[in-house]
């Protein structure tokens, strides 16, 4: 498969926006990571995605459900991973966006996360016996 002149380096730009709205495909070939921002952006755009199974990743990224997920640190499952998505026709590829953004959406609105760092700091607190 020729992938070559396919991949754009913009540089510095100022709305993000502007960029997810172009992609074809997101990655994200972190080794250590928590909850990744740039993958939720992604989402709101429904931009498939390929990510390494790092952290918090795998919470989004259900392999061949939401994305295509390969082990984290293993370039060549990376590569793979990526060569998979590329495999994929345009419908198919937009599924797995489509499912991406819905599951974002759903699990982790604002409202949800909000909600979620709630319920942690109170149980923390009153584990610790403050309330």
């Amino acid at each position: 498969m020729n992938i070559e002149n396919k991949v754009i380096f913009t540089g510095e730009v100022e709305t993000v926006s502007e960029i997810y709205s172009i992609m074809d495909i997101f990655f994200l070939s972190s080794i250590k990571e928590g909850l990744p921002y740039s993958l939720l952006e992604a989402a709101c755009f429904a931009v498939p995605a390929v990510c390494s199974n790092a952290g918090g990743i795998g919470d989004i990224i259900r392999d061949g459900e939401t994305g295509i997920l390969s082990e984290a640190g293993n370039p060549q499952a990376f590569y793979d991973a990526l060569l998979k998505m590329l495999a994929l026709c345009e419908a198919e590829r937009k599924k797995l966006g489509a499912n991406l953004k819905n599951k974002v959406a759903k699990e982790f609105s604002e409202e949800k996360m909000l909600e979620n760092t709630e319920r942690c700091y109170l149980e923390l607190v009153s584990k610790k016996g403050l309330i």
